[in-house]
């Protein structure tokens, strides 16, 4: 079971004003589904989407299935856009445990992946993707382990086949000849006499050689037992002899392979040809052994001397009893056994306890042993689980319930079952807290992401942003932001201008806005557009438009279109250079018709030129023709214009820029002293004008 901890730090919106802001919520990727505040309130759009909302404090939730859910605070003080970026949620993979078709000894034993337990075979455990150790465990088998490497969202089964651990037992084997050689299924393993210890349970070859003699026999082993075996060799005749062990310490036991024959300084009959194990026995004394040579119808004597044994040590005695099954008690960090526990061989003194069941928190005790009395403890286990807390962010620390209990990642054991919180600190994040319930047995994993303190860009940032914002370059200004354009040259005399930015994703941006700018008699307002759709390092292109007309006295119009592809090299965010080739269309008006003047008889042209070029007269002469056309004509044409323009940023609010911008081919007649005496006789089709931007 995992949960997740989302980050929150902002609180309940409080509307500052009832006049609301256009906020427009943005994510990456997008269509996450969008909540203000709380969930309760329902879904309010999807990304991209643009709420109103009061100016105020609010809590951005955004949920999109396979990703991590959001959760930011934002402040609205003015229009503006916000976009967040999710982290894309792994999916777990699955690994399932369970016993083979063929053997089902695996079935309910126990389960361990990666050193923990999780239950018992057959289960379904969920795993982050990556390598993971399997671990199976049951009394009576040999445990099993095997490595298991699975890719996120995958779904591995593990056939587990469990083999029956093998009991062993031991033979003491004995012969009529000393130093005979010993083998075992084939192998030699040592010389009479011997104890084959270790030796699998069933049936086995032994043999016992010595020279041209030999003895050879099918013997079975029963495991935990030892059994004896007496290899006979020599060549038939007497079978046994007799011993006599000699001792001073009167009515000591005498033990001839592990059996009785009576006491020592008598004689003990119908001992069996060959080599024995002698022990001497007495109380108060410590037993002493010695290896004794029976030869055929002798006597054999051997002398055996007893010391005196130390006295018995001083011991405690301690009862441990619990209500909890299947506990199990520890001893200065030694098992000692399952609960309940009762032992009376315990050294005087201090000692620590602990008691320890699955799925309750560890018993703890320091105990004072007196030998004059048993002591006599009742471990009450209190149910507990494992949590396993991991973060984005390493060495974070970890408070449960305020207390610091390590640095992610780390794997809390013995925590008591119930109502926990759970609390991740980093200097510099934002604090993750998250509440949660454990059941007795119960593993869980929490997940924290910490988010830095500041959210969006720093200060420097915006200050970068603002250096580098410019309004005759491919690249758009930021949504929400505008630049104001003074300029002056020739021609236009003079030029105003105003742009803001409308929308921005990634490298894709669109900014808009309208301008003012005159010739002296013709003055126009125009309203642009610009489309960036390229940003690759240094080099951004877009695509802009503008459209408008004017007029100016002696019922002068115009009208223009404009259309070009901007090339920006970037240098840093202070210089813009831009190459701009764009076609203009345009159509003049540049002297009144004659029902202009028929209307307004003092309808005149300012400038000797203008009233020559469009003089009417008594019908011999007219005004100025220009091949086909007469000067009274509308004239319309198209210019193929090649501008550059070069904007560097003075301040992180102001910018100067220089523009050249030229037709090499075509003239614009408009542009000319037959039409207006501020310029020369014919258009000098190049051009140029400085001026000032402003960023706000």
């Amino acid at each position: 079971m995992t949960a997740v901890i989302g980050i929150a730090c902002g609180g309940v919106a409080q509307a500052q004003s009832t006049h609301k802001m256009r906020v427009k919520i943005d994510s990456q990727p997008q269509q996450a589904a969008i909540y203000v505040d709380n969930k309760a309130t329902g879904i309010k759009g999807y990304t991209p989407s643009t709420l109103r909302l009061p100016k105020g404090t609010y809590t951005i939730i955004l949920e999109l299935p396979g990703f991590r859910p959001v959760q930011k605070p934002i402040t609205v003080t003015r229009s503006e856009g916000f976009i967040f970026t999710l982290e894309r949620q792994a999916k777990p993979a699955v690994l399932d445990v369970r016993a083979t078709s063929t053997n089902d000894a695996a079935t309910g034993a126990q389960l361990f992946v990666d050193g923990a337990p999780v239950g018992t075979v057959p289960a379904r455990v969920e795993v982050a993707a990556g390598k993971h150790r399997i671990e199976v465990r049951k009394p009576g088998f040999v445990d099993w382990g095997d490595n298991a490497e699975v890719a996120e969202g995958d779904q591995r089964q593990v056939a587990i086949d469990l083999q029956t651990a093998v009991k062993k037992g031991a033979l003491l084997v004995t012969s009529d000849q000393a130093g005979a050689d010993v083998y075992l299924d084939g192998q030699r393993r040592d010389s009479t006499p011997a104890l084959l210890s270790d030796i699998p349970e069933g049936q086995h070859s032994l043999e016992v050689k010595k020279g041209e003699l030999s003895w050879k026999q099918i013997v079975t082993v029963v495991g935990g037992q030892q059994q004896k075996v007496q290899a006979q060799l020599a060549a038939a005749g007497p079978a046994v002899g007799s011993l006599r062990v000699v001792c001073s310490t009167a009515g000591a036991e005498v033990y001839v392979d592990g059996e009785v024959k009576g006491t020592v300084n008598s004689s003990i009959q119908n001992v069996p040809v060959g080599q024995h194990i002698v022990e001497v026995r007495a109380r108060g004394f410590a037993p002493q052994t010695v290896e004794v040579t029976v030869a055929a119808g002798e006597q054999r004597v051997a002398r055996v001397d007893l010391s005196s044994q130390p006295e018995k040590p001083v011991t405690a005695r301690l009862r441990i009893v619990t209500p909890v099954p299947n506990a199990e008690v520890f001893i200065d960090g030694a098992s000692a056994g399952p609960a309940p526990f009762d032992k009376n061989d315990l050294a005087p003194g201090k000692h620590f306890v602990i008691v320890r069941a699955r799925g309750y928190a560890e018993w703890k005790r320091e105990v004072e042993l007196d030998p004059a009395q048993p002591t006599t403890l009742s471990a009450e286990l209190s149910a507990s689980g494992t949590v396993k807390i991991l973060s984005n962010v390493a060495g974070a620390a970890v408070l449960i319930d305020g207390q610091v209990v390590g640095k992610t990642p780390v794997v809390l054991d013995n925590i008591a079952a119930g109502e926990h919180l759970v609390e991740v600190k980093q200097p510099g994040y934002v604090d993750a807290k998250q509440p949660f319930h454990l059941d007795g047995g119960e593993q869980k994993i929490l997940a924290a992401d910490l988010s830095p303190l500041h959210h969006g860009p720093t200060p420097a940032d915006m200050a970068r942003r603002m250096r580098g914002m410019t309004s005759f370059s491919a690249v758009t200004i930021d949504p929400a932001r505008f630049t104001a354009d003074i300029a002056g040259g020739y021609v236009p005399f003079g030029q105003v201008r105003l742009t803001v930015g409308a929308f921005r994703h990634n490298w894709l941006g669109m900014d808009a806005g309208i301008e003012l700018r005159t010739i002296g008699y013709f003055t126009e307002g125009l309203a642009h557009a610009k489309l960036q759709f390229v940003q690759a390092g240094p080099v951004a292109v877009g695509f802009d438009l503008a459209v408008g007309g004017g007029g100016g006295p002696g019922s002068r119009t115009d009208f223009i279109f404009e259309a070009g592809i901007p090339f920006t090299l970037l240098f840093g965010d202070l210089v813009r250079f831009t190459a701009h080739p764009y076609l203009q269309v345009y159509s003049d008006r540049n002297c009144p018709t004659p029902q202009d003047l028929i209307d307004d008889p003092g309808l005149s042209m300012p400038g000797q030129g203008e009233q020559k070029a469009c003089a009417v007269t008594d019908g011999t002469t007219g005004p100025i023709r220009f091949g086909q056309k007469s000067a009274r004509d509308r004239f319309n044409g198209a210019r193929l214009m090649l501008q550059a323009v070069l904007e560097i940023a003075v301040t992180e609010n102001v910018n100067i820029f220089l523009l050249f911008e030229g037709d090499p081919v075509g003239q614009r007649q408009a542009l000319t002293a037959k039409f207006s005496s501020v310029f020369p006789n014919t258009d000098p089709q190049i051009y140029g004008r400085a001026g000032l931007t402003f960023k706000f």
